[in-house]
């Protein structure tokens, strides 16, 4: 059972779940709906939470909600970011899963716990002192989720009606959990109003576990075009008939978890064809593509760190094609903003990425950890500028036609305002 629109989501909400008395249902809907009165009498925007990894933090979901709190959503809505970051680590090659925690050293993990405590101590303060009419969490697989619930229960205790949104995979996610823990991800989101996920198939796993009565709405990522693309069309068709190719990679603090050793084990086979092809990594840590690629190669590799976001563009424009043979992921920034940057997409077959890039069409999909596919896939556009130059500009267009920031706003809006008249009280 799912809404045809978000505007059906209060058709769907079950008041009873929460165990309140008639009496205090009646008073509470009175109360939001005067509130509801006087912001719009007065002209103020309603207030919304938006709970994250916020800068200085770094990646994806990151990006995105710096984007999106950045963009005129804040003409509409009065929005107040509330970080639940935690201290950066050093370079590390595996950060995901629960194992995370620790493996930057138990002082480390012990520090990350102190600031989550800290958030968790300082949310009901947040919630009292802002007021907020809608709470808006952005969550992520694992100890961040059973986090997320903290929040989730406090939203219901206070009845603020409240999105939770998972930039992972939720069909992975899952799959990932023992039964047990399988129950209690569902518990979790009996918790919130409406589950947000990122991946189409997610919606239709839900339904296939039986957690169709999970209200969920599919709300992809968006990136800001026009802040990213610095090309114009005649540089774009220049850089991709460039003899000396850049082929770009962007990991981060997980590169085993997006296929960097895969990449670094096609790079022999890949050089053997074109000798005058680069592969650009960037946010990698170099002990780990020193231990994997053998050392004739490595004259071959550009190795950096972290990229801003002026850096971020000028590689995004150096490049000829983007690669990212993830094992798992959710809806990917980088893919995003390589496309609108015309390049080319060479990716793995899972979670969100088919949602953004047609096979043939937009760039080329693998089977994860699937080595020859992937040599087979960046020689095939390496040796064809004209289909590079194609796929790229599909891709661009598609992006300006389905993920542009301004899109991603109208979404955010519609979520919104549908959150403000689907109260849990208002039935």
């Amino acid at each position: 059972m799912r809404s045809a629109s978000l505007r059906a989501w209060s058709d769907r909400v079950d008041t009873s779940e929460l165990g309140l008395e008639v009496r205090g249902l009646q008073l509470e809907k009175r109360r939001r709906q005067k509130m509801r009165e006087t912001q719009a009498g007065s002209g103020a925007r309603p207030r919304v939470l938006v709970l994250g990894h916020l800068p200085p933090s770094q990646g994806g979901p990151a990006t995105y909600l710096s984007t999106i709190l950045n963009s005129s959503l804040g003409d509409r809505f009065d929005l107040r970011p509330y970080g639940i970051g935690r201290p950066p680590k050093p370079a590390v090659h595996d950060n995901f899963g629960y194992s995370a925690l620790w493996n930057a050293g138990v002082r480390r993990a012990f520090l990350a716990i102190a600031v989550t405590l800290r958030h968790l101590f300082l949310f009901p303060l947040e919630l009292l002192r802002f007021r907020p009419a809608i709470v808006h969490i952005h969550t992520a697989p694992y100890w961040v989720y059973w986090e997320t619930a903290i929040y989730l229960a406090a939203c219901k205790i206070c009845h603020i009606p409240c999105a939770l949104q998972l930039h992972y995979s939720f069909e992975l996610f899952y799959s990932s959990c023992s039964p047990v823990l399988q129950r209690l991800v569902l518990w979790v989101l009996r918790l919130t109003t409406v589950f947000v996920v990122i991946c189409k198939k997610d919606q239709q796993f839900l339904e296939e576990i039986g957690a169709s009565w999970i209200t969920t709405i599919y709300l992809p990522n968006c990136v800001d075009v026009q802040g990213l693309r610095r090309s114009s069309a005649q540089t774009l068709q220049a850089r991709t008939h460039r003899e000396d190719l850049e082929v770009l990679f962007m990991g981060g603090s997980d590169t085993k978890r997006k296929g960097l050793p895969e990449l670094l084990k096609a790079i022999p086979a890949i050089v053997q064809r074109f000798p005058g092809v680069r592969f650009r990594l960037v946010a990698v840590p170099p002990d780990l593509v020193e231990s994997v690629l053998p050392s004739e190669h490595l004259d071959r590799c550009v190795i950096e760190g972290w990229a801003a976001d002026r850096e971020k563009a000028e590689r995004l424009e150096r490049a000829g094609l983007f690669v990212l043979p993830t094992h798992g992921e959710g809806m990917p920034i980088a893919i995003l903003e390589a496309m609108a940057s015309g390049l080319p997409i060479v990716a793995t077959d899972v979670a969100g990425i088919p949602d953004m890039v047609r096979h043939e069409q937009e760039g080329l999909l693998i089977p994860p950890g699937d080595v020859p596919a992937l040599v087979a896939a960046i020689t095939r556009l390496l040796g064809c500028p004209d289909l590079r130059l194609a796929m790229g500009h599909r891709g661009a267009k598609r992006v300006d036609e389905e993920y542009d920031l301004p899109r991603g706003v109208e979404n955010w809006d519609r979520l919104y305002r549908s959150l403000l008249e689907t109260s849990s009280f208002a039935q």
